[in-house]
């Protein structure tokens, strides 16, 4: 049998789909692929480096591209992703990670496969909706992705490992940059910021300034954390508002002291479910001996 020496688009998408092992594209996508490759745009799917076609044969009524053989094998034997598993199944288990919060780790495993940076951007934009860029997705995961220990830590790197340690839902930078600036006034605050370090300084990079934290501090901050000894945060919560919103106040308190959130947040909680403005104090006095179980509480300081 004559070994062929020219590829269509049907020929070449067949090959996609028989050595890098993912579903078959049409024509048209290659077709999409080999102009986006042409004019040098971003492009992150399976037409990486995708060869050029030689030319144009007219047959009758229709005009049909044509590519080498030779050059399409050899860009398949070369392609990205000949190391990747089939690409489907990763972006399956990248999807699994990413929805259930994982974020760190369905980088990292994706990044094993040799997935490229900007595949996995578009991946995370796609299921966050977000417009995330390159550079801002390599920035937030090229130590975890790659194995590496850091140094030091972003307002975006402290936020994923607040939600990583303390199982609650990833606080924005914006929060973080709030709890720093509250802890260094000596303002009260009782969220996940609780005794949160300072930063080590700002370093310039380019257009912006990025204010970085030394990990170790981070680290043994949130070893140290108050809700390291609580169950998840959010599921302590949907406890306390169920109990509450059925009128069973006292056992809503004592229940969330026993997982150890302080007077202060639960003062809030009550007010937002209420609507009302209760202070510390008032909750303190009105719950800390059902709270404790036992009268002698009822001179303990609540500004734990």
């Amino acid at each position: 049998m004559a070994k062929v020496k020219y590829y269509t688009y049907d020929s070449v998408a067949q090959r996609v789909h028989e050595v890098l092992q993912i579903p078959r594209p049409t024509a048209g996508a290659v077709r999409n692929a080999v102009m986006l490759q042409r004019r040098g745009q971003p492009y992150s799917g399976f037409g990486i480096g995708i060869p050029q076609p030689l030319g144009t044969l007219s047959t009758g009524r229709t005009n049909r591209t044509y590519f080498s053989a030779q050059q399409i094998e050899s860009w398949l034997q070369r392609h990205p992703w000949r190391k990747c598993a089939p690409l489907f199944l990763v972006r399956q288990e990248f999807n699994s990670l990413w929805q259930s919060g994982r974020h760190a780790e369905a980088m990292a495993r994706a990044r094993r496969t040799g997935i490229p940076w900007r595949t996995l951007t578009d991946w995370r934009n796609e299921i966050d909706n977000t417009k995330h860029s390159l550079s801002a997705t390599y920035r937030e995961f090229r130590t975890t992705a790659s194995g590496h220990q850091t140094r030091y830590y972003s307002y975006s790197r402290v936020a994923q490992r607040v939600h990583e340690v303390l199982q609650i839902p990833r606080p924005t930078a914006g929060a973080v940059r709030n709890a720093v600036m509250l802890q260094r006034r000596g303002q009260p605050y009782s969220g996940f910021g609780i005794g949160i370090p300072q930063p080590l300084g700002t370093l310039s990079t380019g257009r912006t300034n990025r204010t970085y934290f030394s990990a170790q501090q981070i680290e043994s901050w949130l070893q140290r954390h108050p809700w390291r000894k609580c169950a998840p945060l959010f599921l302590v919560r949907q406890e306390f508002n169920s109990l509450w919103q059925s009128g069973r106040h006292a056992e809503a308190m004592a229940r969330a002291r026993r997982t150890g959130i302080p007077w202060r947040t639960l003062t809030d909680w009550r007010n937002e479910i209420d609507n009302t403005k209760h202070s510390l104090s008032a909750t303190y006095r009105e719950f800390r001996i059902t709270a404790s179980g036992h009268r002698g509480a009822a001179s303990a300081s609540f500004e734990d």
